[in-house]
């Protein structure tokens, strides 16, 4: 069960996305995150971490350095012997355009 919901974030381009959720359950939940309808793989990206806490309650999906292709979905899985259940978040990446003007 999800006792803190996974919420939606909007970014500029360039910067950090977080995503956390907070799972409670006997015995404890495995959490697994997607992103896009992948599964994001503990170590298998340099911009992808996922974080999880001591007691296994609080777990997160950091991306390090997003890019527009990054926006999409992001889906949370807890599971264990009891079930499962799951949570989507959208990830907005806004780009950044940049203006000059040139002095006559």
């Amino acid at each position: 069960m999800f006792v803190e919901p996974v919420r939606s974030v909007e970014v500029l381009e360039g910067e950090e996305a977080c995503f956390t959720v907070g799972v409670s359950g006997r015995p404890t939940p495995r959490v697994t995150w997607r992103h896009n309808d992948s599964e994001v793989v503990e170590g298998g990206s340099p911009y992808f971490e996922v974080v999880h806490s001591s007691d296994g309650r609080h777990h997160s999906l950091r991306i390090g350095e997003v890019f527009a292709d990054d926006t999409g979905v992001i889906c949370v899985i807890a599971e264990n012997d009891a079930g499962a259940v799951s949570a989507t978040a959208h990830l907005a990446v806004l780009r950044q355009f940049y203006y000059y003007s040139r002095k006559s």
